[in-house]
């Protein structure tokens, strides 16, 4: 969610409270139904199962929407219920030797946070619900401002075919107009089965002087219609018309360098068809127009790019294949979409399942750069990407034991004459887990890593990397205690070098449970590195030590304290320190 503080204006929020006080007066019949997204296909929220009509007084919605005793009991007999969650944390750190090298600043901070569910059933099948995330802290690692920090908002109501939200949302029109989270109005309709409606319009950033940003405003719609060809009503072709805008408002903040002013707009058609029953097929065709900067000195035309995807896939029984082809050009934008510009593609997948014993699936990608039109991109540079997965239950009747194993390659090579970009690297692993009836668990991997850089040996790697570790859940002193332990090493040679890079390492961590309500967690983690590079070598020693005492388990209401220390030994001891940190916890849902 965006991070900026959300601000409503007054005349909306009056409007608001107006409108929540009127359903709570309202006399209706109500009932809890499933909420989706219609217009993208995917949930919106699920509020259960259908639940038996019933009218409520202003008398039950008040009782019912102010009962916190009555935390857990989220029934139909219920109008509403505010529910939510609140922690308490405050830090004592303490740092000693090179402080710059340190996360941590010396002192004491705390840090509150509140987040807060409103839960109301209106008239028919419509249930409101708002969400509110408020943060209050002086650590300037987490927040720049120590004033109350309202970092989330947002409201809906929603019945199974409509949706209306305003605050923070998230839109998903497609992959190339929309796919990020903005503030402001979401509407979903459903007027029948066969159509869907989508409607957005809010803004994605804030303005921002030190950032050297406007703010943009976003605003777009979608359309869905479905054609459902069998009798069980399912839907067999979808096809969906969708257009989203980006502007920045150049006079919200005063004009500074580097603050330019985009327009950006973006249409696309996307639809997937079900071919037969095992063959299915989506796509999105979209064409965006681009303006770097409106108020810049120098007239630029806009720009203009397509880009395209298809995707069929095909299941049948214990066989799985997909294919996507990709293209967009150097020209297509979209700032609230996420495509990657410049790019051509085609990748297979396929998999099989070989009953209960095994499973193996291959993947090839193939994909270059520097399309027709390509202006910043001076050479193309071919990628070739292949993917081999395979998992391995070697003993019919016991799944505790897992084998796998893996391989990927990826060449690249490029088009210039001396082909600058020819770098291959492999990658080939396995692993090997096991359960034990008795409760003790254990795996090894190995794993081999190559870099060969054609066009400049001197810069390739190879690396060989080993990792080991044993657990188990036993019981001490007539209480619970679970461990694990973990070994890895990391032999890295590189060809500039002479020597080789190597680290190892140790972690342990487990937990005692000592009573029905309280627990101790530790963990001591030790990483010790003998680089080939002189005075580079180090070594880092981290442990903690927390009790998780339970206050009251229906509100799962926890008080936690925690003791951390973090010592960094260096080779050139001025770039030494030491952290420490005692951390008190109160959390708690209500």
């Amino acid at each position: 969610m965006p991070r900026d503080l959300f601000i409503m204006p007054r005349s909306i929020l009056r409007r608001t409270i107006t409108v929540l006080f009127m359903f709570f007066l309202s006399d209706s019949s109500v009932h809890a139904l499933n909420v989706y997204y219609v217009g993208g296909g995917g949930a919106k929220k699920a509020a259960g199962a259908p639940a038996e009509k019933r009218k409520f007084t202003f008398e039950d919605r008040a009782r019912d929407l102010f009962d916190l005793k009555a935390y857990g009991e989220q029934t139909d007999e219920r109008s509403g219920w505010i529910t939510g969650n609140v922690s308490e944390e405050v830090n004592f750190n303490a740092v000693d030797g090179n402080g710059a090298k340190s996360f941590l600043r010396r002192g004491v901070y705390q840090n509150t946070e509140v987040n807060t569910t409103v839960f109301e059933r209106l008239w028919e099948d419509y249930e409101l619900e708002s969400n509110t995330f408020v943060r209050k802290t002086d650590d300037r690692r987490i927040e720049s401002r120590k004033d109350v920090r309202l970092k989330q908002f947002d409201v809906s109501l929603a019945n199974e075919k409509n949706y209306y939200g305003f605050g923070d949302q998230y839109g998903d029109l497609t992959p190339y107009t929309l796919s990020n989270s903005f503030q402001g109005f979401d509407v979903i309709m459903q007027p029948s089965d066969s159509l869907s409606l989508q409607a957005v319009s809010g803004r994605s950033q804030s303005p921002d002087q030190p950032l050297q940003a406007y703010l943009r405003r976003v605003n777009g719609g979608k359309l869905d219609y479905l054609i459902p060809f069998d009798e069980k009503g399912e839907s067999e072709l979808r096809t969906g018309f969708q257009g989203i805008t980006s502007r920045d408002d150049s006079s919200t903040i005063d004009r500074v360098d580097g603050a330019m002013a985009i327009n950006n707009t973006v249409v696309s058609v996307d639809g997937a068809l079900k071919i037969m029953k095992d063959l299915k097929l989506s796509y999105e065709l979209a064409r965006s127009e681009y303006v770097e900067d409106e108020k810049s000195r120098f007239i630029r035309d806009p720009a203009y790019g397509t880009a395209f995807n298809i995707k069929p896939d095909l299941r049948m029984g214990p066989f799985y294949a997909k294919y996507l082809y990709y293209k967009a050009d150097p020209d297509f934008y979209t700032d609230a979409g996420s495509v990657m510009a410049d790019k051509q593609q085609h990748e297979w997948m396929t998999s099989y399942n070989f009953g209960k014993m095994a499973t193996l699936s291959l993947t090839e990608n193939y994909y270059w750069d520097h399309l027709k039109g390509s202006e910043f991109v001076t050479k193309r540079t071919y990628y070739d990407e292949q993917y081999v997965n395979l998992s391995l239950y070697p003993i019919e009747d016991n799944k505790r034991v897992r084998v796998s194993g893996y391989f990927n390659n990826r060449a690249a090579n490029a088009d210039d004459p001396g082909n600058t970009g020819e770098v291959t690297n492999r990658t080939t692993g396995t692993s090997l887990t096991h359960s034990l009836a008795n409760g003790m668990n254990y795996n090894m991997k190995y794993e081999y890593r190559e870099s060969v850089n054609d066009y400049d040996p001197v810069r390739s790697d190879f690396y060989n990397r080993l990792g080991f570790g044993v657990g188990d859940d036993i019981e001490l002193f007539s209480k619970r205690f679970q461990w694990k332990t973990d070994l890895t090493s990391d032999i890295r040679n590189p060809r500039n070098e002479d020597d080789e890079d190597i680290k190892a390492g140790i972690a342990v961590t487990g937990q005692y449970f000592f009573s029905a309500a309280g627990k101790f967690k530790f963990g001591h983690n030790v990483q010790a590195a003998d680089n080939a590079r002189p005075r580079s070598d180090y070594v880092i020693n981290r442990s903690y030590l927390e009790l998780d005492f339970l206050i009251e388990k229906k509100r799962n209401a926890h008080f936690v304290a925690r003791v951390e220390n973090n010592n960094y030994i260096h080779d050139v001891s001025n770039n030494e320190y030491d952290e420490s940190r005692i951390i008190t916890k109160v959390i708690s849902n209500f």
